[in-house]
């Protein structure tokens, strides 16, 4: 919005503003006492002020900010001319093939399907710019979304949309409340859940199931994870209290794992949804 046409010249873009991913994710599950809503106290003699304004000439003033580690610049190849008709304009900053590993990521509790996914590497010499992305697969247009911004050497597993011909089914085998102690008598809930992974595909695809326990808050709150096969990694995603199991998925066959958790808290406590 210059107000006048820049004709045949050498463009350049610097932007440091990242986004955030879309792969679901599972965030730490915190197990906690539940706590009696605190009763609002009456407001005595509250009243409404306006805030003080800031100063029209500090307001929204842009900037311009020379290059540098943490200021990427990305220079358009050739020339190229933007009107000052102030309408959007697109222009190609650069093309890269990149090579990718194809991959599915289930994770039943956020509902019972498989994940497509491209574990992708950059390794361009300058992060890449956050912006829209369009997302194909075998050629065919799946859907758009936004790609946070990308650094050198940085590996990603990008989404491309659910896959269709992988069966999900989670299904709990216990779900048990109790009670135990003596003395000092506690709250006992056991979830055992079976989760069968089908490949309908012709040929193995590797992928991940991931998958949560609770985490306490209090050392009064005890819980003890119940994997008869141990799972692969711990704090997958780097979120505590979350587990992976990395397998490769044979054609036409169902692979099973088992997973679940034992949680007690003492008789005179209770905590959310036990």
């Amino acid at each position: 919005a210059t107000g006048s046409d820049w004709t045949d010249v050498a463009l350049s873009l610097a932007t440091v503003a990242p986004v955030t991913g879309e792969l679901p994710e599972l965030a730490t599950w915190w197990v906690d006492f539940s706590q009696p809503r605190p009763m609002r106290e009456k407001a005595a003699g509250a009243s409404l002020q306006r805030a003080p304004q800031p100063d029209r000439a500090d307001a929204g003033a842009p900037s311009w900010t020379a290059q540098g580690e943490f200021t990427p610049v990305y220079r358009v190849a050739g020339r190229v001319s933007v009107p000052s008709t102030n309408q959007p304009r697109t222009v190609l900053l650069g093309r890269r093939q990149m090579a990718s590993e194809v991959a599915v990521r289930v994770v039943p509790q956020k509902g019972e399907r498989a994940w497509l996914t491209a574990g992708v590497t950059w390794e361009g010499e300058g992060a890449l710019p956050p912006g829209k992305v369009s997302r194909y697969r075998d050629g065919a247009f799946v859907g758009k979304g936004r790609l946070a911004a990308w650094s050198p050497g940085e590996a990603r597993h990008l989404a491309f949309g659910l896959d269709p011909r992988f069966e999900v089914r989670m299904r709990a085998v216990s779900d048990e409340a109790s009670r135990e102690g003596l003395i000092s008598e506690r709250k006992v809930r056991t979830r055992h859940y079976r989760i069968a992974i089908t490949n309908r595909h012709k040929r193995p695809v590797d992928g991940s199931l991931r998958f949560r326990i609770p985490v306490p808050r209090d050392q009064v709150i005890e819980v003890e994870p119940w994997f008869p096969e141990a799972p692969d990694r711990e704090a997958a995603g780097g979120r505590k209290g979350v587990y992976a199991w990395e397998r490769t998925f044979r054609s036409g066959e169902a692979t099973v794992i088992k997973a679940g958790y034992r949680l007690s808290v003492p008789e005179d406590k209770s905590v959310p949804d036990f």
